[in-house]
Formats: structure tokens, sequence, C-alpha cells
């Protein structure tokens, strides 16, 4: 599973990713490791991309759950509910 997360994450990180593609990616990454910081960072964006702010919103949420310092998961999530 190492090597598998590995591409995961490497396919997660492309930014020729499209949006909903992203979202299964890092969906996939943090069932397998779920304190993923920047997996779950970047299902937020994809979220936000598609427009779908709840989902983006939890997903900032819980990287603030698991590094409650992170100031970019709370300046974007400030943002969102502005």
């Amino acid at each position: 599973m190492p090597g598998q997360l590995e591409d995961l994450r490497g396919l997660a990180a492309s930014t020729k990713t499209l949006p909903a593609d992203s979202v299964a990616v890092n969906r996939a990454i943090i069932t397998h490791a779920p304190q993923d910081i920047p997996a779950h960072t970047r299902l937020a964006r994809a979220y936000q991309e598609l427009g779908l702010i709840e989902q983006a919103r939890a997903a900032l949420e819980a990287v603030i759950q698991l590094d409650p310092g992170n100031r970019i998961a709370t300046n974007r999530l400030q943002q969102l509910n502005a």
C-alpha cells in the first residue's frame, strides 16, 4: 500500500488534475492516511472549485482539527464564511 499511496499523492499534486478527479484522488488518500493534511487541503480546494462550499468547509475544518495552528486553512475557512 505505501507505493500506491505515494502514487496517489503524486497524482494529487499534479497541476493537470481536474477538480472532480482531485476529489476522488484525495478522498482515496484520506481513506488510507486520515491525517494527511495536504490531502485535506487539496480536497477543500477541489470542492471549492466545484462550488461545493459546505464540503470545502468540512475539509478545512478537518485540517484545523488535525493542525489547530494551520493558518492557511484558518484563513481559507474565514474567506469561505465571509
